[in-house]
């Protein structure tokens, strides 16, 4: 659920800035996820780029 939603939230750029906020306020570093939600989404993106 975690990899879905991070990569929705990608998609969304709108989104992704209140996430971050959210995510500050709960006390994980905005920085750390979304260095790990891009890596991720560049995984996938770069995945089915080579797969189609």
């Amino acid at each position: 659920e975690i990899a879905g939603r991070m990569d929705h939230i990608l998609r969304t750029p709108k989104r992704l800035r209140p996430a971050v906020s959210n995510r500050s306020t709960g006390g994980t570093t905005p920085l750390f996820t979304l260095l790990l939600a891009s890596l991720c989404s560049f995984r996938r993106h770069f995945d089915h780029i080579n797969g189609s």
